[in-house]
């Protein structure tokens, strides 16, 4: 059978404060298993993040296996969709559905050095507005215990590198690392709860950089033996996104994970809360699109539900100076 591959000429400008080292490269197949016990399927759709090329990653060669491109509105962000109405999983019978990519990750580590001059933000630009405001209730910059805790960082910093600095800090000493493997929460289910996971954490200090007017925002992540995790970005004009990881610190308070990023992760989103087209006409908002989102339509209203399942498998290469 032909394939079809997409490439894809990824361009951006890399600010003389990006140190990036190439680590290790990968084929990866991205992929969701379905198993069917009893239901009488009339229609599955599958959404999966799709990894782009970004300063922590250079993807290539991109196999959708007849899965749609769409774009997420109020990002740079996209998925892929299947909509299966023919061939569907019948009774104790299984279905997988993937797409497969190249990928190089990077390490990044800023330079600070460099920065000699804080600019004002654009606030006209799509980072500003995409990244300033609230994301459902997991990235809330108006909540009252941030904006308390906001006012005092603040009024304790030179700048708003200072800002973000002291803000990483303070989550990463006044937070536990909790509940793992058990989702997003609202951010004030984990201000109460003192703390969460990597994403969760994230929140934390996602919110206090945008309580300032500072964009920030998650970096979600699939390493390439299948394990999940979240760090942040926040942007400085005209130098671009910061890498920051309040998890790493908190798990490790004498590191230095500002800045810092050991490309370790294969980036699939950069945002929270994202709103995706379910191929009905109806939008869905996806809290974390970190792995995969699956409806089903049935005509059975009895039939037990279905079991599914997401896996990375990723093999290891090096890749040839023609790559």
């Amino acid at each position: 059978m032909k394939r079809y591959f997409l490439f894809s000429a990824f361009i951006f400008c890399i600010s003389a404060i990006y140190g990036q080292i190439p680590q290790n490269s990968y084929h990866v197949i991205n992929k969701v298993v379905v198993n069917n016990s009893d239901n009488q399927l009339t229609k599955l759709a599958f959404i999966l993040p799709l990894a782009q090329s970004n300063p922590y990653q250079t993807v290539t060669h991109v196999n959708f296996h007849n899965g749609q491109k769409l774009d997420i509105p109020g990002s740079d962000d996209s998925y892929i969709r299947w909509i299966l109405t023919d061939h569907l999983p019948g009774t104790n019978q299984s279905k997988e559905t993937y797409y497969e990519f190249d990928v190089t990750l990077n390490a990044v580590n800023i330079d600070f050095s460099k920065i000699d001059t804080i600019y004002s933000y654009d606030k006209t630009s799509e980072i500003f507005r995409w990244y300033t405001g609230a994301s459902g209730e997991y990235v809330d910059p108006h909540n009252d215990l941030i904006s308390r805790v906001g006012d005092s960082i603040w009024s304790q910093s030179l700048d708003v590198l200072d800002y973000a600095r002291r803000s990483y800090e303070w989550v990463a000493s006044h937070y536990h690392y909790l509940n793992p493997y058990t989702g997003l929460h609202t951010l004030q289910q984990i201000l109460n709860a003192g703390g969460g996971d990597c994403g969760n954490l994230t929140s934390i200090y996602v919110s206090l950089l945008r309580n300032k007017g500072i964009p920030a925002r998650h970096i979600v992540t699939v390493r390439p033996d299948g394990v999940y995790h979240v760090w942040a970005d926040f942007y400085l004009e005209k130098y671009g996104w910061i890498p920051v990881d309040v998890t790493y610190k908190n798990s490790n308070p004498r590191g230095d994970f500002f800045g810092k990023y050991d490309g370790s992760g294969i980036v699939m989103t950069k945002n929270v809360w994202l709103p995706v087209d379910k191929g009905n006409g109806e939008t869905y908002y996806a809290d974390i699109l970190q792995s995969y989102t699956l409806w089903m339509w049935s005509n059975n209203n009895g039939g037990s539900r279905l079991t599914s399942s997401h896996k990375v498998l990723s093999t290891q290469y090096q890749m040839s100076s023609a790559d």
